[in-house]
């Protein structure tokens, strides 16, 4: 009663809205302790006498308390757990969860007890003396129990939660309305704009925002963005790579209030770069064990935080997400693929198809040469011939890029490769510079040289022509992982060319598009294509105010490379 009395003083002198409900549970859970108390003692009272005869090892407990069960214990006991929780959980949310499954698991007890009760009269009624019957009919009255179990959990659960954690459970029915509606969302575009949607409405999230990887793999880049205030987070890119080292280690989530207590060496950039974000909370977006990207949220003004169970929450949505967007590049590179080799399939049959008629053309342009004929009809001949020639290398290059490849792998430093291509480059002359920037530190690495020859030379001709004879072409070599995380190094060739138009954008690893006059248009997809069978990635971006960069990554392995 004491405590009671000194908690009530306390309760009325603080201002504190999340004080006053901490001690408001404390309060209810040692009156009841104490109301209970008084009745059982009641009970013991007004009780009849004991005969101490009476008294066995069995009966004795039940027979000494008195006709009220001992509820002032499970108070008591409820009262010390609460308050051991005050002093462990700066959070309420964790207090209300907490009482939330409280009050979850007495309301199943007693549907339980309600069922064992009803059938344990019934048979007392009835069948009383028959043993086997008896436990037959308690073990139905439990199967029926367990059978309705689920369903009847996720009923209380939502009733408890609306009563105590209403605001909880909004956000609980959030997550699993966008939990449920992940499947249907295609593109990353529609999956981000879902995420910001449904967990903003929940009510619980003043800011959210969702980064993922940036298309060339560095860093994380802003894709979809929201405030309740209208304010936009300060970064629109992350590219420090200490903010991840967390998850890398193995951190669910990023709590930012914790981490300020933390004294890891990534964890001041952790801590700098969320408030940088307005971030209270990051979760990771994991795709196996690649890092897509990751969430971030910050809670409402009124609230304290976010509780431990929703913090689990959250991250089996995040499991979920990232599992959406493996399936969202994996869908987009199917159909790639799919489309690009009915493609070369069609357009293989269709090259052998015009190289036999071609060189009909050729060969009788050619006989007429030999012939005493106009001067004007030798020239028109020589156009013939000279247009044959250009078409056959043309067909040659997708028969080329059409049959199946063998990469001829050998141990290789990717720095001399790139200093072989550029001084090939300078030699050819022209007005653009050359610049290479070689890191130190690139191991050996296993390639076909003549093919990333060509694909290197590809690119750096590409980006020359762009420039039209002017500015500056970078080449850059790098540590830089590839798929699932793996080991690798790569090429950067970067130029100060106007970049691509949108349509380019959509077709430019498409045999046959060009915007090059005079071009096959099989230039990169042969690129493309000798990149996937060194069991690498190319990449690229290109800036609205001009210019491009593609970015090729090869893993770093041993030995020969096996084709496709």
């Amino acid at each position: 009663l004491f405590s009671i009395q000194h908690l009530l003083v306390v309760y009325q002198s603080t201002r504190l809205v999340a004080d006053k409900l901490r001690i408001r549970y404390l309060v209810v859970a040692l009156s009841g302790a104490v109301l209970f108390m008084a009745i059982e003692n009641l009970g013991r009272m007004f009780a009849a006498p004991i005969d101490p005869a009476l008294l066995t090892f069995a009966n004795r407990g039940v027979l000494l308390q008195g006709p009220i069960p001992p509820v002032s214990v499970f108070f008591s006991i409820a009262a010390l757990y609460f308050l051991y929780h005050l002093q462990v959980h700066s959070r309420l949310l964790d207090l209300q969860d907490l009482l939330g499954r409280v009050v979850l698991l007495t309301l199943l007890a007693l549907t339980l007890v309600f069922v064992e009760s009803a059938a344990g009269f019934w048979l007392r009624a009835g069948i009383e003396g028959y043993a086997l019957h008896t436990t037959f009919q308690l073990f139905l009255g439990s199967f029926a129990f367990l059978m309705v179990y689920e369903p009847l959990r996720g009923l209380y659960e939502r009733g408890v939660n609306r009563l105590v954690n209403r605001r909880g459970q909004r956000l609980n029915d959030a997550i699993r309305l966008l939990s449920r509606n992940l499947s249907v969302l295609h593109t990353e575009d529609q999956l981000s704009k879902s995420i910001v949607d449904v967990l903003q409405d929940s009510g619980r999230i003043d800011q959210i925002s969702v980064y993922l990887v940036h298309e060339l793999r560095i860093g994380f880049s802003l894709v979809r963005y929201h405030s309740n205030a209208d304010q936009p987070p300060l970064l629109s890119a992350v590219v420090d790579d200490r903010f991840v080292l967390g998850f890398q280690e193995g951190e669910h989530w990023y709590v930012r209030r914790q981490l300020e207590t933390r004294d890891a060496l990534w964890t001041p950039t952790a801590v700098k770069l969320m408030e940088a974000m307005s971030a209270d909370v990051t979760l990771p977006l994991y795709a196996g064990k690649t890092l897509m990207g990751f969430l971030n949220i910050s809670d409402v003004a009124w609230s304290v935080g976010y509780s431990g169970e929703e913090l689990r929450r959250f991250a089996r949505l995040t499991d979920q997400i990232g599992f959406a967007l493996s399936n969202i590049h994996d869908i987009a590179s199917h159909e790639r693929r799919t489309r690009l080799a009915a493609l070369g399939e069609m357009s293989t049959g269709l090259a052998h198809e015009i190289r036999n008629p071609l060189a009909g053309i050729k060969g009788a342009a050619q006989f007429l040469q030999g012939e005493d004929l106009p001067e004007d009809t030798h020239e028109m001949l020589s156009v013939v011939v000279s247009e044959a020639n250009k078409l056959n290398i043309v067909v040659s290059q997708f028969l080329d890029y059409a049959r199946p490849y063998e990469v001829e792998a050998a141990e290789g430093d990717p720095n001399e490769l790139v200093t072989e291509v550029v001084s090939l480059l300078q030699a050819q002359g022209g007005g653009v510079e050359i610049v290479t920037n070689l890191a130190t530190d690139l191991p050996k690495v296993s390639f076909d040289a003549a093919k990333i020859s060509q694909v290197l030379l590809n690119l750096c001709q590409n980006g020359i022509q762009a420039m039209e004879g002017e500015g500056t072409l970078t080449v850059t070599t790098r540590r830089s992982p590839v798929r699932m995380g793996r080991a690798g190094i790569a090429f950067l060739v970067k130029d100060e060319g106007p970049g691509f138009s949108k349509t380019a954008k959509e077709n430019l690893f498409v045999p046959f598009y060009t915007t090059k006059r005079g071009g096959t248009g099989l230039g990169l997809a042969i690129v493309e294509r000798i990149v996937a069978e060194h069991g690498g990635e190319i990449d690229w971006t290109s800036p609205e105010g001009g210019g491009a960069l593609f970015v090729v990554r090869l893993p770093i392995t041993t030995g020969r490379v096996n084709p496709r």
